[in-house]
C-alpha cells in the first residue's frame, strides 16, 4: 500500500473529533478519486480503541431498503422491514460500546438506497451521548 502522506491535518481533525465529546459524526466529501476511502480507513485505524463497522454501499445493495446495513445485523435477529433493519443495526452497534467505542464508516454513501435520507438522523446510532 502507498504511504499515507499529505493529509495528516485532515486525519488529525477526524480523530480528534471522534475522541471529543461534542461531535457525533464526521462527513468526508470530495470528488471521486480524491482519497476519501483511504482517509476514512486511516482514521478508523487510528481509532484502534474503537470497534469499526465498515458499511460499503453499492448499486446492487440499493435495491433493498437499508441493504447496506445487512452485514451489521446480528445473525440471530432477522430484519423484517426497513424500520426493524435499522433498529437491529442500532442495537448491534450499541452493544459494541456506544459512542466512543464504535466507529461506523459508510463508504460510497451516495449509493445508499432511497430510505437512507429519511433515516439519516438515526444512523449512526449512539448509546450514551452519530
Amino acid at each position: 500500500m502507498w504511504p499515507f502522506e499529505g493529509r495528516e491535518g485532515e486525519l488529525a481533525a477526524i480523530v480528534s473529533a471522534f475522541r471529543g465529546s461534542d461531535v457525533n459524526a464526521v462527513t468526508v466529501t470530495a470528488p471521486a478519486g480524491m482519497g476519501k476511502t483511504r482517509l476514512a480507513r486511516e482514521a478508523a485505524g487510528a481509532l484502534s480503541e474503537a470497534r469499526t463497522a465498515w458499511i460499503g454501499a453499492t448499486r446492487a445493495g440499493a435495491a433493498f431498503p437499508f441493504g447496506a446495513l445487512a452485514p451489521s445485523l446480528p445473525e440471530d435477529e432477522p430484519a423484517t422491514g426497513p424500520l426493524n433493519t435499522i433498529l437491529a443495526a442500532a442495537r448491534q452497534a450499541g452493544g459494541w460500546g456506544g459512542r466512543g467505542g464504535v466507529v461506523v464508516v459508510v463508504d460510497d454513501a451516495h449509493l445508499l438506497d432511497e430510505g437512507r435520507p429519511r433515516s439519516s438522523r438515526t444512523w449512526p446510532p449512539t448509546a450514551s451521548a452519530s
